[in-house]
């Protein structure tokens, strides 16, 4: 299988992650695309609201995963300047890990250009793994020749769009998933290949939430990629006619899910 692998830099999650992948299967692997970085939160557009950004996610996040966080973009920032000399502290980029197995990269943040779809054309892709935050059209979509597919944070059709995995253990009840699935037109709305149901305690932190998570991603992709190439293979349809798509939480809302943490944990002590 001829695989692509698209996304964008973050050096908590996502891109070690997709660094499993290739790390998995670098034979397989044929191209990564670095469609930019991967924003923590939603796209301000001013001063103000990055500071509310900030301090949401801090809520969302609490002290301590805030700080790991923050000290781990820092850290890898730090190895990118180092430019070749920060070659063997790297350890969480796609781009590390693409020149480790000597990948072709692309650097691109219009995944809907014709240029960059050409190009992705060039290397002949059976399936591409996506994880970015940007939506595709019909050209880049049909590119490959079984599809695109991403790994979603919930139990899909619920808790479509941003943050799922937020929105899942903000719930009440929580409800804890995951998705890996076809990539369509519409947000997290594709066909089902493989999904995973959680059992979480609810008076965790997001942070270890996402962990847990993020555990066996690996695991769940790697059996995704072997059920697409099985010989009628059908995928579960996705049921997402009248269900919500969320975006990233306002103020407001972490505020709420900070308090529904608080009522949560003080039920466990009494």
């Amino acid at each position: 299988m001829r695989i692509a692998i698209i996304g964008q830099e973050e050096p908590v999650y996502f891109s070690p992650f997709l660094r499993s992948i290739i790390e998995a299967r670098p034979k397989e692997v044929v191209l990564a695309v670095i469609a930019g970085k991967r924003g923590a939160g939603s796209h301000p557009k001013t001063f103000r609201q990055k500071l509310e950004n900030i301090y949401a996610l801090w809520l969302i996040m609490e002290p301590c995963g805030f700080a790991r966080n923050l000290l781990l973009g820092v850290w890898q920032n730090f190895v990118r300047l180092l430019g070749p000399l920060g070659a063997c502290l790297d350890k969480r980029s796609i781009y590390g890990a693409a020149r480790k197995y000597n990948i072709p990269v692309i650097n691109c943040c219009n995944l809907n250009s014709r240029d960059f779809i050409e190009r992705l054309k060039g290397f002949s892709p059976d399936i591409i793994i996506n994880q970015t935050e940007l939506l595709l059209e019909d050209e880049i979509l049909s590119a490959p020749k079984i599809g695109i597919i991403n790994r979603h944070a919930s139990l899909l059709p619920h808790f479509r769009g941003r943050l799922a995995s937020f929105w899942s253990h903000a719930a009440e009840p929580p409800e804890y998933g995951v998705t890996i699935h076809f990539v369509d037109k519409e947000i997290d709305s594709g066909p089902i290949i493989v999904q995973k149901k959680y059992s979480i305690n609810p008076r965790m932190g997001y942070s270890k939430v996402l962990d847990i998570l993020f555990s066996d991603a690996l695991s769940l992709m790697l059996e995704a990629l072997e059920k697409v190439q099985e010989p009628g293979f059908a995928p579960i349809a996705n049921q997402y006619q009248g269900t919500s798509t969320y975006l990233f939480p306002s103020l407001k809302q972490a505020r709420a899910y900070r308090a529904t943490l608080k009522k949560r944990r003080r039920g466990f002590k009494s």
